[in-house]
């Protein structure tokens, strides 16, 4: 029997269980999105995850949320939080974390029988997931149909493109020596070869009696993944890619969006005011002494410069309030003010890159991992701003790449508003929920 046969028996479309990353907007509101349309076709929705900053945006439209239990810190914490602060001070790259979501020490079995459980007792039919990896094992244990979102960088076919360079955060001086079509052609090999969490993956495989897994790239690989990309802003050819994968467009936060917000009369009087607009967008992924160090370093500067600390740091660490700077916690519409400022800086998050595609202005980029590289590098490829390395940050390098693209401001605008122009307005939140509506109903599962 196939779900669709069993979904009409009872008159009724497949309920599906989303399950993002609450501790992360980019990972949280894609889902959300597609739950919204998804629900808006007759569906039911609802949501399974650990409690976060971002779970109140689900609860705020009415889903049900199905909370995990966190087990306690395993020894692995205590390395994780070591590591982490060392991050925070710029003293390490981000991918030195990674490992510790892949091992049964971190979050362990504990979640996958959660899953599975919550799975059975709410009557699930399919499952929705972002950049988690249990639902590889809990969803399959359940027999249920998977379905995954991820950005295209993150796709097998973006690395068989050779489309991936060098992770800023590991070089050092031997690597920069290297020319970078060397660099390119090692990254993209390694990566499609790399293990990590393999053997783990598939000890529980075993268990659960599910497929194993042959590399680091297929722990994220549902039935079906849901690309949030633009194949032509990624570079990549409808032929190129994996049967699985179906790029279905970017999904934009709807508050980075907004037209006719009002304006902050503060912020209103600063654009006003002579002088070029620099607006400091670095969201919440950013490490904190950068921020400062960006915050401080213009401040020095003759530029009119805007900035959201957001969570990243406290007003007590805020940097000696300067004339022509004017922090605020949160705009209400980065993308209102993204097209208005003359020059964005921002990180390599995914609905950073498109907001800052969409606003049709150039930007100054700074990755804070290698999937942000990675996604700046589609925007640079566009001639759009300039990429600046985390790893090698110096307030001088910021003020140089801003002064580069005030020198040639013409040519950097004409790119930003031809990229604008070009970007596909995709609805894909609707082509997502079609997507997981056909997926849930012609999966076939035991009777």
């Amino acid at each position: 029997m196939t779900r669709e046969e069993a979904v009409q028996s009872t008159g009724r479309l497949p309920k599906i269980a989303f399950l993002p990353c609450f501790k992360n907007y980019g990972e949280t509101y894609p889902l959300i999105a597609m739950a919204r349309k998804y629900r808006e076709r007759g569906g039911e929705a609802i949501f399974v995850g650990f409690p976060g900053e971002y779970d109140r945006y689900a609860r705020d439209l009415g889903f049900r949320l199905v909370e995990l239990v966190r087990p306690p810190p395993q020894e692995s914490f205590q390395e994780y939080k070591r590591l982490m602060g060392k991050f925070q001070e710029n003293q390490v790259p981000q991918e030195k974390l990674y490992p510790f979501f892949f091992s049964n020490g971190f979050e362990g079995e504990d979640r996958i029988r959660q899953e599975i459980d919550i799975f059975r007792r709410e009557q699930v039919d399919a499952v929705v997931s972002s950049f988690n990896f249990t639902p590889l094992i809990s969803a399959r244990a359940a027999h249920l149909p998977l379905v995954t979102v991820l950005s295209g960088v993150a796709t097998a076919s973006f690395f068989e493109a050779n489309r991936a360079t060098f992770p800023d955060g590991f070089e050092n001086s031997l690597t920069r020596l290297v020319p970078r079509p060397i660099k390119t052609w090692l990254t993209n090999q390694y990566i499609l070869r790399l293990k990590w969490g393999v053997k783990w993956c598939n000890e529980l495989a075993e268990k659960y009696h599910t497929p194993h897994v042959r590399r680091f790239l297929d722990l994220f690989r549902g039935d079906e993944t849901l690309v949030l990309d633009d194949l032509d802003f990624v570079d990549l050819q409808p032929a190129s890619l994996a049967a699985h994968e179906h790029f279905i467009g970017p999904i934009i936060p709807e508050d980075s969006t907004v037209a006719d917000a009002a304006m902050d009369p503060d912020i209103q009087a600063m654009f006003d005011a002579p002088g070029r607009t620099v607006l400091v967008a670095l969201g919440t992924s950013v490490i904190k002494k950068i921020f400062l160090d960006v915050v401080t370093t213009l401040g020095g500067t003759d530029y009119k410069i805007l900035a959201s600390y957001k969570n990243l740091v406290t007003e007590e660490e805020l940097p000696p309030p300067r004339p022509n700077v004017l922090l605020r916690k949160f705009f209400p519409s980065i993308r209102q003010l993204q097209e208005r400022a003359d020059v964005s800086i921002i990180t390599g998050g995914r609905g950073a890159v498109y907001t800052a595609a969409l606003s049709g202005r150039p930007v100054v980029g700074i990755p804070i991992q290698s999937e942000q590289q990675w996604n700046l590098d589609n925007l640079m490829r566009h001639g759009v701003g300039i990429q600046l390395s985390k790893k090698f940050f110096a307030g001088k390098k910021l003020t140089k790449a801003i002064d580069t693209i005030f020198r040639d401001y013409d040519t950097y605008l004409e790119n930003a508003k031809r990229l604008k122009a070009r970007m596909q307005q995709s609805d894909a939140p609707t082509l997502a929920a079609q997507r997981i509506l056909a997926i849930s109903q012609s999966h076939a599962y035991p009777t």
